[in-house]
């Protein structure tokens, strides 16, 4: 069993957080394995309900990665870790917004999972590469524009990219 735990950032005292109910303890609880993170910051139209739809179904088809094991395409293909896993759903919900439409999840051979998107005008593919190492392309369809390419890492960067992708159609 795994479990995550998101912590408020002021939270100094830990004790009675988990109430599990039912007269079970938490030392009965615990999971084998418990990542403990500050909340994630999302944005405010988080709460919009087209976006949630989008973060659920991305989440879900993501999530189905971890059954993938080392060699999973008969060609020496890496297994995809927990954490990218983890990070690729948070990743998706800091940049989901109301113009995103759900992505293709495609696992990579090097262990990393990939969302890609294919509207009338972009190619737009994030390749999330583990926790915290993520790259963005965009290729217009119209061969006279340049392609973006952004390996920074910055989620506001690859956030405002997509917005001006997904706002185009």
């Amino acid at each position: 069993m795994s479990a995550t735990l998101l912590l408020p950032t002021d939270a100094a005292d830990l004790t009675g957080f988990l109430d599990l109910g039912d007269g079970q303890s938490a030392s009965q609880a615990v999971p084998e394995r418990l990542t403990i993170r500050p909340p994630l910051r999302l944005f405010d139209n988080i709460l919009n309900p087209s976006v949630v739809s989008v973060v659920e179904a991305a989440a879900s088809s993501i999530l189905e990665l971890r059954d993938l094991h080392a060699n999973w395409d008969g060609h020496g293909a890496a297994a995809i870790d927990r954490d990218t896993l983890d990070f690729a759903v948070e990743l998706f919900g800091r940049l989901a917004m109301p113009l995103t439409p759900v992505p293709s999840v495609v696992p990579t051979v090097a262990g990393g999972v990939q969302l890609e998107w294919h509207t009338l005008a972009h190619h737009v593919e994030l390749e999330i590469e583990g926790r915290d190492r993520f790259s963005l392309f965009m290729a217009p369809r119209d061969l006279q524009q340049e392609p973006e390419y952004f390996a920074s890492n910055d989620v506001s960067e690859a956030r405002s990219g997509l917005a001006r992708v997904f706002a185009q159609g």
